[in-house]
C-alpha cells in the first residue's frame, strides 16, 4: 500500500492479533496499546509482536492479482496470537466459554472457523484449520479413524497399526489403562502432552498436560520391536509383566528386542516392577537405545531396578535416578539404578540419587560380564548396597571409567576430575534436586565430553559459568 497500515492520526487505535505488512509504515500508533502483531517493517510492537517478517512467507500467495490471505501452514502467525475468547468478559466482551455456540462475529475467522476451539488463537484473519500429514491422533474419549483430533482414535495402538513408517502419533493428555502392551513394531514416533487442539507439535505441554500409560500392576506398557522408534513425553506407570517366560516378563515400562533401536525423551517412569527379574522400567537386549530427560523414580527389579542392558548400547543424558531398588539376592544381582551385562552403557550430567541394591552390588550401577561403562559429569550420592554403594565393578574386569564427577565411594575422589563432597542440593526429601549456591558441582564438569547436551533438565543452557555444572541440573543464580 501506498500510504500506512495502522495510523491512529489524532485518535486512539489499540491492536491485536493484526497483521499489517507492505505499507509505509504499518502501525503509527503512539497512543493506544500493541500486542501479537506482525509487520514488515520495525513497527509491530508490544508483547507477542514480531517485526521484519516477509509478506511471502506469511500468505499462501501475496502475488498481485493472485492474492489469497491464507496463512501458510508454516506461517508464523501459526498459534501465535492472543486467545481473546479466554479474557475476562470485563476484559474482552466477546469472551465466552469454549463450548458456547459460536454466535459473536470477532470469534470467527474470514471463512467462519470458530476460533474459540483453539487455545492459541493465528496472527491475523485466518485461523489455519489444516493439519500436519503424517500426524495420527489419539484421544480416550474419541472412536473415530484417527485423522483428526475430532475424528481421533481412541488408543494408541490403533495408530501405531495405522501408521506408516516414519509417521507420528499424537496422544492426547490423560491416563490410559493397559490391558495389554502397546506393540511398536515399526519405525514411528509416540509424542504425549496435548490438550487436544493442537496443530503444531511446539503447541503441546508434556509437563502441563501429562499423558499416562498404566500398567495397572498387570500388564507392560510398551514393546519395542524395530529401529527407529521415538518416545516422548509420557509417563509409564505401574507396568510389571507378571505372565509368560522367565525372558519375556523382562522389563516393567518398556522391553526393547534384538536390534530394536530406540530414543527416549522427556518421559517419566514411575512404580514399574519386574519382581525377581530384570529391568524395572526398561530391559533391553541386544539393542540401541538413548535416554535423555528423563526420570526413573521408585522403580524395582530384581537386577537394574530402573534399567537392564544386555548386550547393547546405551546412551543416558541429562536424567535423574531416584529411589530405585534392585532387590534381587543372588551372586550377581545389583544395580539399584542401572544393571550392564556386557553392554557398551554411556552416562552423561545425570543424577544418581538414594537408589538402592541392599542385596547386592553397585547402589547406583553395576558392571558384569565384560562390560564397557562411562560416567561423566554425573552426581551419585546416597545411594546404599551390600557391596560398592555407588558403582560396582566384576572383579578382573574392565572397570568403569570415571571422570568429572561426584561419587561417595572409595577410590575415585581427586582422580580424572572426580570429587567426593556432598552436592548440595536444594532438597532431596521434596525430589528438588537442583544445585544450592556454593554447591562443589558448580563449573566442575568436562565440557568437551562427546554427548555434552546443550540444555539441561530443565530446558535451561549449558555452560553458564567458566565449565558444565555436574549432574542433571546447570546451576540458575
Amino acid at each position: 500500500m501506498k500510504g500506512k497500515g495502522l495510523d491512529e492520526g489524532h485518535g486512539l487505535i489499540s491492536a491485536v492479533n493484526t497483521i499489517s505488512m507492505g505499507n509505509i509504515g504499518d502501525f503509527a500508533i503512539r497512543r493506544g496499546s500493541q500486542s501479537n502483531n506482525i509487520s514488515s517493517d520495525g513497527t509491530a510492537a508490544g508483547s507477542g509482536s514480531m517485526a521484519f517478517l516477509t509478506p511471502a512467507d506469511q500468505f499462501v500467495s501475496a502475488i498481485p492479482g493472485t492474492e489469497d490471505f491464507h496463512l501458510k501452514d508454516t506461517s508464523a502467525a501459526v498459534d501465535a496470537g492472543k486467545n481473546l475468547a479466554a479474557a475476562p468478559a470485563s476484559v474482552n466482551d466477546i469472551a465466552r466459554t469454549v463450548d458456547a455456540p459460536a454466535t459473536h462475529p470477532d470469534l470467527l475467522d474470514i471463512d467462519g472457523t470458530d476460533r474459540a476451539e483453539e487455545d492459541a488463537w493465528d496472527i491475523g484473519a485466518d485461523e489455519v484449520e489444516s493439519a500436519p500429514e503424517g500426524v495420527w491422533y489419539v484421544d480416550p474419549a474419541k472412536t473415530g479413524d484417527g485423522t483428526s483430533w475430532k475424528t481421533a482414535y481412541a488408543n494408541i495402538q490403533q495408530a501405531v497399526d495405522a501408521a506408516l513408517d516414519g509417521e507420528q502419533v499424537w496422544v492426547k493428555a490423560g491416563v490410559y489403562a493397559l490391558t495389554s502392551e502397546i506393540i511398536v513394531d515399526k519405525p514411528v514416533s509416540i509424542y504425549g502432552g496435548f490438550s487436544g487442539k493442537e496443530k503444531r507439535l511446539a503447541g503441546r505441554n508434556w509437563k502441563q498436560r501429562p499423558t499416562t500409560l498404566d500398567g495397572q500392576g498387570t500388564t507392560r506398557c510398551m514393546f519395542l520391536n524395530h529401529e527407529g522408534i521415538l518416545i516422548n513425553g509420557l509417563i509409564f506407570r505401574s507396568g510389571s509383566m507378571s505372565e509368560g517366560l522367565l525372558k519375556i516378563r523382562r522389563g516393567g515400562a518398556i522391553h526393547a528386542a534384538l536390534k530394536a533401536q530406540f530414543t527416549v525423551e522427556d518421559c517419566l517412569f514411575t512404580d514399574n516392577r519386574t519382581p525377581a527379574n530384570s529391568g524395572g522400567a526398561i530391559f533391553m537386549t541386544e539393542a540401541s537405545g538413548v535416554v535423555r530427560n528423563c526420570e526413573f523414580s521408585n522403580n524395582t527389579a530384581g537386577s537394574g531396578g530402573a534399567i537392564y542392558a544386555e548386550m547393547s548400547t546405551l546412551n543416558v543424558v541429562n536424567s535423574i535416578f531416584a529411589g530405585n531398588i534392585a532387590d534381587g539376592g543372588t551372586t550377581t544381582s545389583g544395580g539399584g539404578a542401572i544393571f550392564n551385562k556386557g553392554s557398551t552403557v554411556v552416562i552423561t550430567n545425570c543424577n544418581f540419587l538414594q537408589n538402592h541394591a541392599d542385596s547386592g552390588f553397585g547402589g547406583a550401577v553395576h558392571s558384569f560380564y565384560n562390560p564397557t561403562s562411562e560416567i561423566t559429569n554425573s552426581i551419585l550420592w546416597g545411594n546404599t548396597a551390600k557391596v560398592s554403594p555407588q558403582i560396582h565393578d566384576t572383579p578382573n574386569q574392565k572397570a568403569t571409567s570415571v571422570a568429572y564427577t561426584d561419587v561417595d565411594q572409595d577410590g575415585f575422589g581427586g582422580i580424572n576430575g572426580n570429587i567426593r563432597q556432598d552436592p548440595l542440593l536444594m532438597d532431596i526429601a521434596l525430589k528438588d534436586f537442583r544445585l544450592q549456591p556454593g554447591s562443589p558441582c558448580i563449573d566442575a564438569g568436562k565440557q568437551d565430553v562427546l554427548g555434552l547436551p546443550e540444555l539441561d533438565f530443565n530446558g535451561a543452557p549449558r555452560v553458564k559459568g567458566k565449565s558444565v555444572d555436574i549432574g542433571a541440573f546447570e546451576f540458575e543464580n
